[in-house]
C-alpha cells in the first residue's frame, strides 16, 4: 500500500489479495477486458475495443520474470487474446479495403511474437493474394528461422503446406490449411 500510495488499492475477499481496479489502473486487466469486449464478428463498436487492446498490448507479459507456471497460464490467455484480436482487427480492415492497416498489423504482431505461426499465415496470404509472393515468403522464412533457433522446431505442416504452395505458384488452399 504504501508502494502504491493509496491504502485503497489493494482488495482482501475470500482470502485473496487483489489489486482495486476502480482505484488503480492495470495494462493487463485492461487489455483483458477490451479484448473480451471485442466480441466477433467486429463491428464498428467491437472494433474500437479491439483497437485499444492491441494498441494496449506491448509484448508477453513479464517476459523477463522466471518461468512460474502461474505466470505461463497468464501470458499464455494474454497472448492468446492478442493473437484473437489481431487476426480480428487484420480482418475487419482487410474486408474494409483496408490492406495497408491490415498489414500494419499483422507485422507489430508478429514482431512482438515472431512464433506465432497463425498471424504468419494469416500475413502471408495477405501478402499473397496482394501479388507479393516474395514478401509472403520471406514472412515464413523469418519465422522458421526464429522457430528452429528459439525451440529447434519446424513450421507446421499448415505453414509449410502454404508455403509450399506460394513457391510453386498454386494459390488453391487445401482442405487442412
Amino acid at each position: 500500500r504504501k508502494l502504491l500510495g493509496r491504502d485503497d488499492a489493494i482488495t482482501l475477499e475470500l482470502g485473496r489479495i487483489g489489486l482495486d481496479t476502480r482505484v488503480i489502473w492495470v495494462d493487463c486487466l485492461a487489455f483483458e477486458v477490451l479484448a473480451d469486449q471485442a466480441t466477433l464478428p467486429l463491428t464498428p463498436a467491437t472494433a474500437r475495443f479491439a483497437q485499444r487492446a492491441y494498441e494496449l498490448y506491448s509484448g508477453h507479459f513479464l517476459h523477463d520474470d522466471e518461468e512460474h507456471a502461474w505466470l505461463m497460464v497468464h501470458r499464455s490467455r494474454l497472448a492468446s487474446k492478442f493473437t484473437r484480436v489481431v487476426r480480428a482487427l487484420a480482418e475487419h480492415d482487410a474486408a474494409s479495403g483496408d490492406v495497408v492497416a491490415a498489414r500494419t498489423l499483422l507485422e507489430r504482431a508478429i514482431e512482438l511474437d515472431p512464433l506465432a505461426e497463425d498471424l504468419v499465415r494469416t500475413l502471408m496470404e495477405l501478402l499473397a493474394a496482394q501479388g507479393e509472393t516474395a514478401a509472403a515468403l520471406a514472412v515464413y522464412d523469418r519465422c522458421a528461422a526464429a522457430l528452429h533457433r528459439l525451440l529447434d522446431a519446424a513450421p507446421s505442416l499448415a505453414a509449410r503446406q502454404l508455403a509450399a504452395r506460394l513457391r510453386s505458384g498454386t494459390t488453391e488452399r487445401t482442405p487442412n490449411a
